[in-house]
């Protein structure tokens, strides 16, 4: 019997504000993998998401000016 497993997942890792600032770090699914940061100020529909950094590999991203009291963050794999 064949049973399909589930595809590695990239994660949002060690969530923190640090001096002021929002800062996480990404690991991809796949060292190589590019992943793009999404940033919403809001989840109501129609959401709009906005892209705020491109990296390849794991990287630490960090929002040092955030432009609203409320921000939330995604992981886009193209």
């Amino acid at each position: 019997e064949i049973v399909p497993s589930e595809p590695p997942a990239t994660e949002i890792t060690s969530p923190a504000i640090v001096n002021g600032e929002f800062v996480f770090n990404v690991v991809p699914a796949v060292p190589t993998q590019t992943s793009v940061i999404q940033v919403a100020t809001n989840l109501t529909p129609p959401v709009y998401w906005e892209n705020v950094a491109t990296n390849t590999g794991a990287f630490s991203f960090t929002n040092a000016s955030p432009t609203a009291p409320q921000l939330f963050y995604r992981v886009s794999v193209p």
